[in-house]
């Protein structure tokens, strides 16, 4: 699935010849209907321009469909530093190419030697490091997973505020309780979007401990959605998921998501098994000394 050195630069290789020739044909064409009279612009479609555009695309495109792959469902990506594949963006940061070696693209920028302009794509193959490049994308593709499930792990520790206990931990009718602030109409397409991430996370967790969270999410987002210029808020004492293993419930002032004892259990044992066991040990002696009081 993961292509090697030798396969990455046999197919952006041809890529770029095609786009070469694709070029030259463009600006063969344009020179003509100048002289015609139509007036076509500024094409702004220089030699080494163009191949850079041509190698980030089907590195960007490379890295999304080895996402989708290798994610699993995770919000993690594939993403590669621009400094690894496009030449001119090295020259334009002053590293890289010669002097020389742009002028030998900018000698090609009209378009009118196509056999010399396809033998600067050698020249562009050779400044980059293949060898290098199979070598980062394997490494992410190998951790992506965990690497999505630390992402979902740190999204859960931030968004109920697990990391600093601002508001500390409340025990309530054999509820673990965690006050997170309320979110407004002027927020509230980001937030939707952050509880998505959120819902997609739980249900990680149900599937990993055999439990259900119930429907707290969904009627939290449905709330949200009937949020407007005249209801910037949701109404206070509106409670999502009544009787679910995590009901949350809305006041003017904050949001309180109240867990069962199993339920959170989950939740803690989730982040500490994905990046964050100094998170959850710090929030069980919370809970510990909550219990104790």
């Amino acid at each position: 699935m993961i292509p090697n050195a030798e396969s990455l630069e046999k197919t952006l290789k041809s890529r770029l010849i095609d786009a070469v020739e694709s070029r030259c044909e463009l600006m063969k064409s344009a020179s003509y209907l100048k002289i015609l009279g139509v007036d076509i612009g500024n094409l702004n479609a220089n030699a080494l321009n163009c191949m850079d555009e041509v190698t980030n695309k089907y590195i960007d495109d490379l890295c999304k469909k080895l996402t989708a792959h290798y994610a699993n469902g995770t919000p993690a990506k594939i993403e590669l530093n621009r400094e690894l594949y496009q030449v001119g963006y090295h020259h334009r940061c002053g590293n890289r190419l010669t002097r020389q070696t742009v002028d030998l693209f900018h000698d090609c920028d009209n378009g009118e030697n196509l056999e010399k302009e396809i033998g600067l794509v050698d020249i562009y193959l050779n400044q980059m490091d293949f060898t290098a490049i199979a070598a980062e994308i394997n490494r992410q593709a190998s951790e992506l997973a965990n690497e999505g499930l630390r992402l979902i792990a740190l999204g859960i520790t931030d968004w109920l505020g697990l990391r600093y206990l601002r508001r500390g931990v409340i025990v309530r009718s054999n509820r673990i309780v965690m006050g997170c602030y309320p979110f407004r109409y002027s927020n509230v397409w980001e937030t939707i979007n952050k509880l998505k991430n959120l819902q997609a996370g739980l249900a990680l967790i149900e599937k990993d401990a055999g439990l259900s969270f119930g429907n707290a999410i969904t009627d939290l987002i449905k709330a949200a959605d009937y949020l407007n210029y005249d209801y910037q808020i949701i109404a206070s004492r509106t409670k999502c998921g009544k009787g679910g293993n995590l009901e949350i419930h809305c006041f003017k002032d904050k949001h309180e998501y109240r867990f069962t004892k199993e339920a959170f259990d989950a939740v803690l044992a989730f982040i500490s098994l994905n990046g964050f066991e100094d998170v959850a040990n710090q929030v069980l002696d919370a809970l510990n000394m909550a219990e104790a009081a």
